[in-house]
């Protein structure tokens, strides 16, 4: 009766839910749609999202007692999903520098296969590590995918310091 869960459609759209939101997409009606994040401020109100192999990415504000949730499946991770949360966390007057992030269970680079119209949307993206898409050795024409990472890149870029952005480094698909 409490939680909220919102219609995810691998958009970058983020709702503010607050008490008068309690049980809506699970017990009551939905007044919105198309919202695959949602921030609140509100104790003792859950925030519910799925994902299957999408990237679940959570957020908790210390200097505000604000947490959020947001759905990155590549859609929303080639919009800039994590960017945006976190931009808006901070239009909130959340402290970028002490916001913390977790990247949860996600199909993993190990085995997130894509096809090259769907890299392209990644080719210009990477870190220390390398580019977070790669030509897949065993399938030509096909490449592997690091939402995890694609996602870090993000949250870094928003501002976001490394030591509070973890990975939880699960496969949904070996796992």
């Amino acid at each position: 009766r409490r939680a909220v869960l919102p219609q995810q459609t691998h958009s970058t759209q983020l709702r503010l839910a607050t008490a008068a939101d309690a049980g809506k997409g699970l017990v009551r009606s939905r007044d919105y749609q198309h919202v695959d994040g949602l921030i609140t401020a509100t104790q003792q109100l859950p925030l519910m999202t799925q994902y299957a192999d999408c990237t679940p990415l959570l957020f908790y504000a210390p200097d505000r007692h604000i947490a959020a949730t947001a759905h990155a499946g590549w859609r929303g991770t080639a919009a800039g999903m994590a960017r945006h949360t976190a931009e808006s966390l901070a239009a909130l007057g959340c402290d970028l520098k002490r916001l913390h992030a977790v990247i949860g269970p996600a199909a993993g680079p190990c085995c997130y296969q894509v096809d090259a119209a769907t890299a392209a949307h990644f080719r210009a993206l990477a870190d220390e590590a390398g580019p977070v898409v790669v030509p897949d050795a065993a399938a030509a024409g096909k490449f592997l995918l690091d939402l995890w990472r694609a996602n870090r890149c993000q949250l870094l870029a928003a501002g976001l310091l490394p030591q509070h952005v973890a990975i939880s480094g699960l496969c949904t698909i070996c796992h």
